[in-house]
């Protein structure tokens, strides 16, 4: 980042872990590497997004260096996908809540409301995400509960986001957002979800 001092930076290394798992797995991911790892920090950005954008993040200190982890769901990957590659089109800012750029001021306008749109989804993702997060906990940790009920929620979990995805990419009537969200649904499908005793 411009203007930023080496010294203050705390992504010079990093690594990032993302997998299809519900919000209480990706705490038990952070837990453990909390008790593994002389962590410094721990940015929580589920609990306040940055512009829409939510994982979480942790700075572990090896050596002096500090390094970043960053933990996401697959719904998280895939709305930071869909945002990196709207960057490359729109401007690199609207990464930090910057205006989208175009080469006129009616594109201009259009892609500031088409972000805007994409931004008030995530809020929606989340609190879905949430939601559903909170079910397969309950399901999990239900002796009672069989395994295809489980499969059968989660497949609607996946059902419900992928419509809400597709109400948000026509609402915002830009092929650039088309695009980066198809492109970002195929690198990130769901295919594999295996049970694991917590």
């Amino acid at each position: 980042r411009r203007g930023t001092r080496l010294t203050r930076m705390q992504d010079i290394g990093g690594v990032r872990l993302v997998a299809v798992m519900p919000l209480w797995r990706q705490d038990e991911c952070v837990a453990r590497l909390t008790r593994a790892l002389p962590i410094t920090d721990t940015v929580d950005r589920r609990r306040a997004p940055t512009h829409g954008y939510r994982a979480v993040h942790l700075v572990v200190n090896i050596d002096g260096r500090n390094i970043e982890v960053q933990i996401r769901t697959s719904i998280q990957q895939t709305w930071a996908d869909v945002t990196e590659a709207l960057a490359d089109i729109w401007g690199r800012q609207i990464r930090y809540g910057g205006a989208p750029a175009g080469p006129d001021e009616l594109t201009t306008a259009q892609r500031i409301r088409a972000f805007s749109i994409w931004v008030n989804a995530a809020g929606i993702w989340g609190e879905w995400e949430r939601v559903m997060s909170n079910t397969l906990f309950e399901l999990w940790h239900t002796p009672a509960s069989d395994w295809s009920k489980l499969m059968r929620v989660r497949q609607r979990a996946i059902t419900i986001w992928h419509n809400r995805l597709v109400r948000a990419v026509a609402e915002t009537g830009l092929p650039e957002v088309v695009n980066a969200v198809s492109e970002a649904l195929n690198r990130n499908k769901p295919t594999n979800f295996t049970r694991t005793k917590p």
